[in-house]
Order: structure tokens, then C-alpha cells, then sequence
């Protein structure tokens, strides 16, 4: 799929230039004037533009050690910006790109805009008991009928936590997703995992928006060998260093929630203001209705959406979906 989508935006396939120190051969007697797909080693890209892609090649190797390949367009000086805006905009959605930077500096009018309007996203960033539940369910009969996914849920079902498994996921989408009805599948979608019986950890489910999971529930097995849930969240950091009456909204949290964990991990994808935190499920109720929390999860999904729609929405379970939009 992607050497069709090269060709029909008139790149050449692809140039082998894993561990070349310099591409000059390879343009010999060439343009060098133009956009460039940097092909990573683990399958991300970078779309970008120079007036030397000889030379552009060189700086790439100082902050990129794991460049495989290189496809190329030639451009007139004249029209470069214009087109990378136009190739990074084609991309986006359809690959991970690498330099998310240059995508957030776009001019153009993001396609969430059109179903979460920018008063009724300021609203939903500003008052955190606000979220806009309107909208038309969102239908795929093939999706739906979908044996692999259908399958996962129907087991989900038949589990002891599935009831408190599902009032959770309605809380968290309900606090933290933007417009949940209106932008399902499209920006958001959730994938009901196969459950391991013999496995003493394993993942039952996650919701994904852009390119990265924001929020994960896992089954764990407790020191006494009991079974228990485990809610996991990647959010923005800066409302967390907040301070309301003199306290962070970090330490807020660790106050309401004794089993909450707090770590540095985070995906490209969703910038470098996020952090992962972890609650167990008795903390979990008490966590999504803390204001900070809830500013947090807002402020990183919305940035998702903006920056695209849903890559993972293959596997989207439609049938949990469903009961996560029912009214509550």
C-alpha cells in the first residue's frame, strides 16, 4: 500500500540507504530540490522538505541512527512549504510520522473542528463536568459482525469484572473522551483483547486515539493470588503541576489515590507534555472525578484528535462501544 501511495504522489519507490554516510552518488547529475520520506527502521516515516537533499541527508543522520530509506520528489524552491504541508497532511493519517512538530505547526482547519467546534472544545477544556454527549451512533454492520472482535467481547461478557469493568470504561469516556458519539471511530475506538486464563497478567482492553493507546486496562494477579483489574492512563503533565490552594494536582492525586503510579513513559505521537499513571480499581471512581485528572486526560485526547484520525480503528469493537455510549 505504501509504494501505491508513493507512486501516486509521484515519489520514487525507495533508495536503500541504510548506513550510507552520504547520498551524493545517488543523485548524481539530479535535482536535489524537494520533499523527502525518511523510512525508519521501525516502520515510522518523516516527511520534510530541503533545497539539498544531499546535504539534508547529512543532518538527518545526526539525530536519526536508524534510517533505512529514503524516498524523493523533486519541487520547485518556489512551491516546497506549500507541498510538504500538502504530503505531511496525506501522511499523517495513514502512516506514524515522525516529526510530529512540523504537523502541529500546520495552517489548516483539523477535521475534529468540524464535529467538536472550537467553542464547544474550549468549554469542554474549561469545565471539567462538561462533555457534549449529541450526536448519531456511529454504524458498521461489517465491523460489527466482525468474528474476531465479536468474539472478544461475548468472553469480556461472561467474566466476573464485566460489569465493573464497563461502568469504568463509561466513566473515563464520558470524562475524558471529546464529543464521545460524534468522533467514535473516526478519532477514537476500543479494542477488546483475548483473555488468557493461565496467564497471571494480561491486558483486556484499550482505548486508542491517533496514534497511541490513552487508556489501558489490565488484569493482575494481587500478592494473595486474587485477580484484580488495573487502570492505566497517558495524560498531559502540565495541569498535573498546576497548583490549586497550594497544592499540585499530582500531589493531589497521590493524596485521593493511595495505589496511583506515576512514570515517565509516553509516545511520540502525543508530545512530550505526557506521563503514564496507573490506579488499581479501588482507586479508580475516585481518580475520574478529580478536576486535575480530568483536565489532564481532556487536554492530551483533544491534542490527539487534532493531530488526526484514528490509525487503530480496524479493531474497533463496536459491540462494547455500543454499551459504552448507551445513556447512563
Amino acid at each position: 500500500m505504501l509504494s501505491e501511495w508513493l507512486l501516486e504522489r509521484g515519489f520514487s519507490l525507495r533508495h536503500d540507504v541504510a548506513g550510507r554516510p552520504s547520498i551524493a552518488a545517488l543523485f548524481a547529475g539530479s535535482a536535489t530540490c524537494g520533499i523527502h520520506i525518511l523510512h525508519f527502521a521501525n516502520e515510522e516515516y518523516y516527511v520534510g522538505l530541503a533545497k539539498n537533499v544531499v546535504r539534508r541527508y547529512v543532518q538527518h543522520r545526526r539525530t536519526h541512527t536508524d534510517i533505512v530509506s529514503l524516498s524523493f520528489k523533486p519541487v520547485e524552491d518556489a512551491l516546497l512549504k506549500r507541498v510538504e504541508s500538502a504530503e505531511i497532511a496525506f501522511f499523517k493519517s495513514r502512516v506514524r510520522l515522525r516529526n510530529i512538530d512540523e504537523m502541529e505547526d500546520l495552517i489548516m482547519e483539523r477535521d475534529v473542528d468540524k464535529l467538536v467546534v472550537p467553542e464547544v472544545a474550549a468549554r469542554f477544556l474549561r469545565e471539567v463536568t462538561y462533555n457534549d454527549l449529541s450526536g448519531e451512533k456511529y454504524l458498521n454492520e461489517e465491523l460489527q459482525a466482525n468474528y474476531r472482535y465479536r468474539q472478544c467481547f461475548q468472553q469480556l461478557t461472561q467474566q466476573p469484572f464485566y460489569v465493573a469493568l464497563l461502568a469504568a470504561c463509561k466513566q473515563y469516556v464520558h470524562a475524558g473522551v471529546p464529543a464521545p458519539v460524534k468522533t467514535e471511530y473516526a478519532f477514537w475506538s476500543v479494542t477488546c483483547f483475548p483473555l488468557k486464563p493461565h496467564k497471571e497478567d494480561t491486558i483486556v482492553l484499550r482505548l486508542n486515539i491517533y496514534q497511541q493507546e490513552v487508556f489501558t486496562v489490565f488484569r493482575t494477579t494481587l500478592a494473595n493470588g486474587k485477580k484484580s483489574l488495573e487502570y492505566w492512563f497517558q495524560l498531559a503533565k502540565t495541569p498535573l503541576m498546576e497548583l490549586n490552594n497550594g497544592i499540585s494536582g499530582m500531589a493531589m492525586i497521590r493524596q485521593q489515590c493511595s495505589s496511583a503510579r506515576f512514570d515517565d513513559h509516553f509516545y511520540r505521537t502525543g508530545g512530550n507534555d505526557q506521563l503514564r499513571l496507573g490506579v488499581s480499581a479501588a482507586d479508580f471512581t475516585r481518580l475520574v472525578r478529580l478536576p486535575a485528572f480530568r483536565k489532564a486526560v481532556r487536554l492530551h485526547n483533544l491534542r490527539l484528535m487534532r493531530k488526526g484520525t484514528n490509525m487503530n480503528r480496524v479493531s474497533h469493537c463496536m459491540d462494547f462501544a455500543e454499551e459504552l455510549l448507551k445513556p447512563a
